[in-house]
């Protein structure tokens, strides 16, 4: 079995040796082979599994969440009967829905959505019907395998011990903080992630740095604040730590520390 791991949304999971797995911005996909990623291929080993990463910024309820999530999927597909049971996969809990499509399209559609935290994972697994037998038991072998992790080993940190996400390298803070002159003041670091699966990664991983969080605000928000931003204490010393979105059409946020 192949493992999946997503050190920023802080989950894993085991899929078969011949499946292949893609990523499409926050969605990471499973099947069989490359052409079944596409929805209207309904050929040999058609189907896929799409695990997609969200962050709960407002730390509601995941209950107006699922409805929101379900009532799209509904409209998106034509679907008219919708049922719903609680989903409890390790640490993770929630919802999940069996859609009945029309009956026009001959395919299943399952969907669910996983809270932990202040992460949420929605779940989607599609497949012609006439393909049910051999796909559902290797889709939900998937999924039960999923599980959320407590911490990333071996971060590499920045000075005074703040974990970096992978693949992030430092930058010109000057560059980044157009409205800061002190530059001295600063640490910058960029790289390839969304705001949102960074604000997952520090909630999560800062902890295990002996770092508190004393305040944290979250992107977007209701004030006039453009970027996540996180207030830090250990032993004694405060910490901000920034985190500045990417801009329009790109994928490259921003980190900024200032000790």
């Amino acid at each position: 079995m192949n493992t999946f791991f997503d050190p920023l949304w802080g989950y894993k999971l085991t899929y078969p040796d011949s499946w292949v797995s893609q990523r499409n911005g926050e969605i990471q996909a499973f099947a069989a082979h490359l052409e079944a990623l596409n929805r209207e291929y309904i050929g040999f080993q058609a189907g896929y599994l799409l695990v997609r990463g969200e962050f709960n910024h407002t730390g509601e309820s995941i209950d107006p969440l699922w409805e929101a999530h379900i009532t799209k999927i509904s409209l998106m597909v034509g679907a008219k009967n919708v049922g719903a049971a609680p989903l409890k996969i390790g640490s993770g809990s929630g919802y999940e829905a069996e859609i009945v499509m029309p009956k026009t399209k001959r395919q299943r559609l399952w969907t669910g959505i996983l809270s932990y935290g202040l992460t949420i994972l929605h779940l989607m697994v599609e497949h012609p019907l006439d393909q049910r037998d051999w796909f559902e038991p290797l889709a939900t072998s998937i999924i039960k395998d999923l599980h959320f992790i407590q911490h990333v080993p071996d971060l590499t940190t920045a000075e005074g011990n703040i974990p970096l996400p992978p693949g992030f390298e430092p930058a010109d803070p000057c560059a980044i903080l157009t409205d800061v002159n002190a530059s001295e003041e600063w640490l910058a670091f960029s790289g390839q992630a969304s705001v949102d699966s960074l604000q997952a990664f520090y909630i999560r991983e800062l902890p295990s740095y002996d770092w508190e969080i004393s305040e944290f605000i979250p992107y977007p928000n209701q004030t006039t604040i453009p970027f996540a931003r996180l207030n830090l204490n250990r032993e004694g010393q405060t910490t901000v730590l920034g985190i500045l979105p990417e801009a329009k059409g790109q994928q490259t946020s921003a980190i900024v520390i200032r000790y």
